[in-house]
């Protein structure tokens, strides 16, 4: 691989490599205790969002969160705060854990303005037997997107917020079970197969509604080519869920089986960089009819029942079937980098298409400092993008985001 310092795809894949070798960023401290090396590092995000629409809408950036930035700025939605720490005991034995702070839904009933969450994000042991091969057991990043592994770490990527229209429809972030990850050198080439299982959870504001799940026999497959310039990679994750929908407080059980699959692609020559990724998403049906005790649950008082909104809005269909793509492309100049990406979502059980545009412009400042800004254009029927989207409305709304990321 070609050395890049300044580059940000060089930060990406610097970021993600080190991430599967159990580091992050800049080293904060290092220190060998009884023939054990330990190393602290960390990451954040400082960025602030506001958009032009009514005061009513709210962006969001990621599905798992039910509040978002109205029309006046909003800190929470793309600001967070990692920290990691290794213990490396040698012969190829370490551990890592990391925690991470960030707006994320903690009520699982209902929105209650409690929002922000510190969790174990990674917290894993691994045993590396040689230099192309590891093996993970605990808590892992779950490899569903190209930039999974550095995804929290806004300072590898080249933008502020990755595209929504992808990245936000798989609401798993994390698993907690095995991972094996293998590097097959090929020539100067490089293929790696990256096997996942185990399980997971989710928490999510979607269709107005707050829904909870635990995610079981989570597998997960992620392939990655690396030659020269170019970088290939296909995923794919399937999983088992016990999934409520809560009416009046009263669940709907369902069994929901959800695979997602993606593929993608990145070239960087050090001045152009080009990326692109391409997502499916498919759910199996929910029952046809739902629980009794619905029928005698008012919702209004024209005397429509919760039965009513089941059989029009979830009766005999997914809640997901989507798919979606995105096309990034930009150009360095030094250490300014500006960006420009288009995506859209199509909505397979509607047809309805949303499409997103979004101009981003990176400048860093020194070493370990990025400062950012993007401007996002949204549609306000955009389920993911809105935490209450207006139904066949599909007028813009523009979302302006400045911010700083940093790593230590």
């Amino acid at each position: 691989m070609k050395n890049r310092t300044t580059s940000p795809r060089r930060h990406v894949l610097a970021c993600a490599v080190s991430l599967t070798s159990l580091s992050c960023s800049l080293a904060l401290a290092q220190e060998q205790e009884h023939g054990v090396r330990y190393a602290f590092s960390g990451y954040g995000t400082l960025a602030g969002a506001a958009h032009t629409g009514p005061s009513d809408m709210e962006f969001r950036s990621s599905l798992n969160q039910s509040i978002g930035a109205k029309s006046k700025l909003d800190l929470g939605v793309d600001s967070r705060i990692g920290v990691q720490g290794v213990a490396d005991f040698g012969s190829g034995f370490s551990v890592t854990g990391q925690l991470l702070g960030q707006r994320l839904r903690i009520d699982k009933k209902s929105a209650t303005g409690d929002e922000f969450d510190i969790g174990a994000e990674w917290l894993f042991a691994q045993y590396s037997p040689s230099r192309q091969l590891d093996f993970r057991v605990g808590r892992v990043v779950l490899p569903a997107f190209m930039v999974s592994d550095s995804r929290n770490v806004s300072y590898a990527q080249p933008w502020l917020r990755a595209p929504l229209e992808v990245y936000a429809v798989m609401p798993l972030t994390h698993l907690d079970g095995v991972q094996a990850l293998w590097r097959i050198p090929i020539g100067a080439s490089i293929f790696t197969i990256q096997p996942s299982y185990g399980q997971s959870e989710f928490n999510i504001s979607a269709l107005n509604l707050p829904l909870a799940a635990k995610a079981k026999k989570v597998s997960s497959l992620n392939l990655i080519f690396e030659s020269g310039d170019w970088l290939f990679r296909y995923g794919q994750v399937k999983n088992t869920s016990n999934l409520e929908i809560p009416f009046a407080d009263e669940p709907a059980p369902y069994k929901m089986k959800d695979m997602f699959t993606s593929i993608g692609a990145q070239f960087d020559n050090g001045s152009a960089v080009v990326m692109a990724e391409m997502a499916q998403r498919r759910q199996n049906d929910m029952p046809i009819d739902s629980p009794a005790s619905y029928a005698g649950i008012p919702v209004d008082d024209a005397g429509t029942t919760w039965a009513d909104v089941y059989a029009q809005q979830f009766s005999g269909q997914p809640l997901a079937k989507s798919r979606s793509w995105y096309v990034a492309g930009g150009w360095r100049f030094g250490t300014i980098l500006p960006m420009l990406s288009v995506g859209a979502q199509k909505d397979q059980k509607t047809g309805v298409v949303t499409r997103n545009v979004n101009a981003s412009v990176r400048y860093d400042l020194k070493t370990g400092v990025a400062l950012k800004a993007q401007l996002g254009q949204y549609q306000r029927n955009d389920d993911v993008a809105f935490v209450t989207p207006v139904a066949d409305d599909y007028r813009k709304i523009r979302v302006l985001t400045v911010g700083v990321d940093f790593v230590f």
